[in-house]
């Protein structure tokens, strides 16, 4: 965790280079009434260059009207309600564990009838940091418990799934 504390009289795009130099996989933000524009516009910044970071923002300016604040702002992925240190170490959390992910396909059974190909990742993130690909700013991989992963193929077998596509970043 890097924490990068500014005002609202830093220039935005100063704050921009600053996030961005720690690649981060998730930035978060404090909303307050005195920094609402100020980092409603870093955050259009920060979309702009790191597309598959995830923004997260918490504070007295967002966590009492959610629905209202996703329509204003596309580019927040989350927001956080309550005590931010608890709240945004458990989202933490569980976007790392992907054991904390249920069955990607609720819906299987209009899937098969339907036809429709069946994509499945048991890890996210690669090791590698090759220049002409997104995948490895994380340089880590994530992997789903192998006993999930079998759970959820033995219930592709017994949906009868005719074809399963790993997309595994990794295996690129």
């Amino acid at each position: 965790v890097t924490l990068i504390e500014e005002t609202i009289q830093t220039p935005l795009l100063a704050v921009l280079a600053e996030i961005t130099r720690a690649k981060p996989e998730v930035v978060g933000f404090s909303v307050h009434i005195w920094n609402k524009t100020y980092v409603y516009s870093l955050i259009e910044l920060v979309r702009k260059v790191l597309p598959v970071a995830k923004i997260v923002v918490g504070g007295p300016e967002v966590a009492f009207e959610p629905e209202r604040i996703f329509n204003e702002k596309s580019e927040i992925d989350f927001i956080v309600q309550g005590e931010g240190e608890i709240c945004f170490s458990e989202l933490l959390k569980a976007v790392e564990d992907l054991a904390e992910l249920g069955f990607p396909y609720p819906d299987l059974e209009t899937i098969v009838a339907e036809n429709k190909i069946v994509y499945y990742e048991c890890t996210r993130g690669c090791p590698f940091q090759c220049s002409y690909c997104l995948s490895g700013i994380s340089h880590s991989v994530r992997r789903r418990p192998l006993e999930k992963v079998l759970l959820d193929l033995e219930h592709f077998m017994e949906e009868k799934v005719p074809l399963v596509k790993f997309v595994d970043r990794t295996y690129n």
